[in-house]
């Protein structure tokens, strides 16, 4: 049960970080990346990011990733992609706390 507990608990918090990330990966909160946003995004988190992939297998990729995420290790991944998109400018801005508040209510 206990076991249960924590596996459940860690996924909750892997999930909530990684919607964070994606947050900030909007840098102008306007609920759309462009291209230099996606860009940002994907380079962050060690991903392919050739325009000429395009949006499909890019959002694969992007799926892909979180969901090996839950392996160990992940959320120090997640956090080291966090530390990239800030050491580029990205920002956790009032309205990523109003979404994450939204969420977590």
């Amino acid at each position: 049960m206990r076991t249960d507990f924590q596996r459940t608990q860690a996924f909750l918090s892997l999930s909530l970080t990684f919607y964070e990330f994606a947050l900030v990966g909007d840098g102008d909160d306007n609920s759309t990346y462009s291209t230099h946003e996606l860009h940002d995004i994907l380079v962050a988190l060690n991903l392919a990011a050739e325009p000429s992939l395009g949006a499909d297998a890019h959002l694969r990729s992007l799926t892909t990733h979180f969901d090996a995420l839950h392996k160990p290790r992940g959320m120090e991944a997640l956090m080291t992609g966090m530390g990239k998109l800030y050491d580029q400018g990205y920002r956790v801005t009032t309205a990523d706390k109003a979404h994450l508040n939204r969420v977590m209510e």
